[in-house]
């Protein structure tokens, strides 16, 4: 769920807003499995922009600010496979 203060999130419709919710659990489950803390995984606001900008591609995962090349190496197969996957099972 949409937390008040997130940048941004007015501007997302009720799709957007359920996969948001859906990033944030792969986050916080990320963060369970590696130790790593929610925001070097990824901030509210690359969740957010992740979400408006939906990237069904490797390549276009670098669009996203601050998904360098670590991040991009270590999760874009992940998130690329969540959003896809998202979109496909709401076109079903």
């Amino acid at each position: 769920m949409l937390e008040a203060g997130d940048p941004g999130n007015s501007q997302l419709n009720a799709l957007q807003q359920l996969l948001l919710t859906r990033v944030k659990e792969w986050r916080k489950q990320k963060t369970e499995e590696t130790g790593v803390p929610v925001y070097v995984i990824g901030t509210n606001k690359q969740a957010i922009d992740l979400v408006k900008k939906a990237p069904r591609t490797i390549e276009a995962m670098k669009s996203i600010e601050g998904f360098g090349k670590k991040k991009i190496e270590s999760f874009e197969k992940e998130l690329v496979s969540l959003i896809r996957d998202f979109y496909e099972a709401k076109n079903d």
